[in-house]
Parts: C-alpha cells; structure tokens; sequence
C-alpha cells in the first residue's frame, strides 16, 4: 500500500515538474524572446542563473511550450472570451469610422487647413469658393469602399453572422391540379374545358 502511494506521490511530482518546465520555458520564449535553443541551452544552467538545473533538448523545449499554450488556452474562460470579443468589436468600430471618413469626396482635414490659411471657417469657403475646395483622389476613396467591406466580413464573422441559415419548408403536392385550372378558366369565362387524359 506504502509503494503505491509513494508512487502515485512521484506521479504528481513528476507532474508539478513538467507543468513548472512548460511554464518556466514558454516564459522564456514568449516573454524574454529567446530562441528554442537559446532557451535548451539556459535550461541546464542553476536557478540562480535563471536556469531550470535540468537540461532540454530543443524538442522537448517545443513541447513544453506548445503544452503551455494548450494549457493556457484551456484556461481561458467565458468572461475573458467576452472581454476578447468586445475589444475586437470595439477596433472594428474605429476601423470603420476611419474608413468612413476616408469614403466623402471632400478631404475635411485638407479643406479645414486651407480656410485656416486663408483664415476663413470651412463653411465660408465651401459656400463662397467652392472651387477652393480640396476634394479627395479617387483611388483613396475606392480603397475605403474595400476596407469597409473587409471590416463588415470581419465583424460578420466574429458575431456570426455569416454562417449560412438552414431554412426548412414543408412542400405540399396536390392532387387535382386540371379540377383548379377548370376552376380558373370558368372564372375568367373561358367556356372550354381542359380533359383530363384518361389513363
């Protein structure tokens, strides 16, 4: 009995050890940047050098740091998922002002700098010299057009929305369709009848 808990105890050590390996490289990965071999290579080294005291091939340093990420993506609950989606909702918000803004023929911030020069208000120059007005090219306006659409697909995607709709509709085949027709034609006064072709 003494040998299987001492094993099971081994188990969870060994356990506690891999999770501290996973954590201790994606850090060095992710947060210092270091190469997988750089991070091999500091593995070995003391924990006062900011080693593990065990050393790790570059496979294994792979490994520990994808374990890592799964068990960090695991991790990742509803609520933060929620937070995710708002803030991607929320630069797709500023995306598309700025690309609206980018849609009007007439370049506002352009027009605004050329009244200021000739220290007039926008309004008056638009109203009095409208051939003074700056307009915006083309192309940048063409460019707008796509990117909104880029950020409508976008936000379709992240809410949903695109997923095609399964639409269910009950067919109802009758019998009886020349008794109709007969029904018709007599309503329009038409005196001849269609014959049903005899079998």
């Amino acid at each position: 009995m003494a040998g299987k808990r001492q094993k099971k105890s081994e188990h969870h050590r060994t356990l506690a050890e891999t999770l501290n390996e996973a954590r201790w490289a994606y850090e060095r990965k992710h947060v210092d940047r270091m190469s997988y071999q750089a991070v091999a290579d500091l593995a070995g080294e003391p924990a006062a050098r900011g080693g593990l005291g065990r050393s790790m091939t570059i496979a294994t340093v792979r490994a520990r740091v994808a374990a890592y990420h799964d068990t960090l993506a695991v991790a990742v609950d509803d609520e933060t998922r929620s937070e995710q989606r708002a803030a991607e909702l929320a630069s797709l918000d500023r995306q598309e002002r700025h690309f609206a803004a980018l849609t009007s023929r007439v370049d506002e911030a352009a027009t605004a700098q050329r009244a200021f020069a000739m220290n007039t208000t926008v309004a008056v120059l638009v109203e009095q010299r409208p051939d003074l007005v700056v307009l915006r090219d083309e192309r940048i306006v063409l460019r707008a057009l796509e990117q909104l659409r880029v950020v409508g697909e976008s936000r379709r995607r992240l809410l949903g929305t695109d997923a095609p709709t399964k639409v269910e509709a009950d067919v109802v085949t009758r019998d009886g369709v020349l008794e109709d027709l007969n029904t018709a034609l007599a309503a329009i006064g038409v005196a001849e009848r269609v014959k049903a072709p005899k079998a």
